[in-house]
């Protein structure tokens, strides 16, 4: 809907699932790669997804989401989808695809957030 829109994050986490070869196991798995499935014929303007990799924002970082589009990206990965300016809404499927193990460190990665909050401030 208008105005919608979500705000910077990187999608990095653990999940716990199921272990298929033992009985009642758990393992520890982290999202590897994020998916977004654009089901919205027309949204209108906005609702772009924006890369937050580079420092500096260049035009390439503007990934337009067009209907039936599938966007892919490695976690953990800084990104925002902007504010839809239209009264159309912005409908995406999304999901993560998991690897077993801890692929990254999220206490590393909340510090730094915290850092950057307190800069912000």
């Amino acid at each position: 809907a208008k105005g919608d829109f979500l705000d910077k994050q990187d999608d990095a986490a653990y999940a716990a699932v199921a272990d298929a070869n033992e009985e009642g196991g758990i393992v520890k798995c982290s999202r590897d790669i994020a998916v977004y499935l654009v089901l919205s014929k027309d949204h209108g303007k906005g609702g772009v997804l924006r890369d937050l990799y580079h420092e500096t924002q260049v035009v390439e970082d503007d990934i337009a989401l067009s209907f039936n589009s599938l966007v892919a990206f490695h976690v953990p990965r800084e990104y925002q989808i902007t504010k839809v300016v239209s009264e159309n809404p912005l409908l995406c499927a999304f999901g993560w695809f998991l690897q077993e193990g801890e692929l990254y460190d999220l206490s590393a990665q909340t510090a730094q957030a915290e850092e950057e909050e307190e800069e912000e401030d």
